[in-house]
């Protein structure tokens, strides 16, 4: 058995976002919900890391007390300059490298407008 992380990302277009995890992140879908008129996706970011896409609509219907939150993530990954150069040629705003003690970090925006960091794995 194992524990799983399991982050709710508010999203204007869910399956627009996660095509964009899949592509520069690798996640895997691993479960697909329909919720009325809205559809949430689950995503396999790691063994122990999920990102769960939810319509922002329906959040502000459901719980509109959290619809504006948004967490603050890091990303640590193997591939880190593989999505640091695709982001880039793909003209997503992508920051510098920026040391944080012995790994690299940068951040980047992903296709809603939202930052997010990866670091790179030693």
């Amino acid at each position: 058995m194992k524990n799983t992380i399991n982050i709710g990302l508010y999203v204007e277009n869910v399956e627009e976002n996660a095509s964009f995890w899949k592509q520069y992140l690798k996640a895997k879908e691993i479960e697909r919900m329909e919720l009325g008129n809205f559809v949430a996706i689950t995503l396999e970011v790691s063994p122990y890391c999920h990102f769960q896409l939810l319509d922002i609509d329906f959040i502000r219907e459901q719980s509109p007390e959290v619809a504006d939150n948004k967490p603050s993530i890091l990303i640590h990954t193997p591939i880190f300059a593989e999505i640091h150069d695709q982001l880039e040629k793909d003209h997503y705003y992508t920051g510098e490298y920026v040391y944080q003690g012995d790994f690299r970090t940068f951040n980047f925006k992903d296709n809603a407008g939202d930052y997010y960091a990866v670091g790179e794995m030693n």
